[in-house]
């Protein structure tokens, strides 16, 4: 019933089991990493994030299995390896009778907002025509 909701929403979702193996991601996911579901299907989702942020996804996936969800912003390596994405991810525990068997990772893309917040900061403190700092 409620499948064409995760297949067809426009941002991507994942689901993994408690040890972090991807079980199932949408298209949206797939076409924002550049890969085949069936490529990481299987694959731990670690894989798909920096290494530098694994120490937190994993604290927030050990949050979720004491049946608590969690947001956080976290790199992801493009299919070229050289692209960094910026995701915002909350982690939703998937319970059946009390007992987790999973998380949803759902993710929001928010690599364009960091860019215009770079760009804003920048412009801040630098002249727009000559780019010299100001004082």
């Amino acid at each position: 019933r409620f499948k064409s909701l995760y297949e067809y929403h426009p941002d991507p979702i994942l689901t993994i089991d408690p040890n972090g193996i991807v079980l199932n991601i949408n298209q949206s996911g797939s076409i924002l990493l550049g890969k085949d579901s069936g490529a990481l299907i299987g694959r731990e989702c670690f894989s798909i994030f920096l290494d530098e942020d694994k120490l937190e996804l994993e604290a927030a996936l050990k949050k979720g299995k004491r049946c608590s969800s969690s947001s956080l912003q976290l790199r992801v390596k493009n299919n070229n390896e050289k692209d960094i994405h910026f995701w915002y991810v909350t982690i939703v525990p998937i319970m059946i009778e009390g007992q987790t068997f999973g998380s949803y990772v759902m993710v929001k893309d928010i690599t364009r907002m960091k860019q215009q917040q770079d760009e804003i900061n920048y412009l801040a403190f630098h002249d727009t025509v000559t780019e010299i700092r100001n004082r």
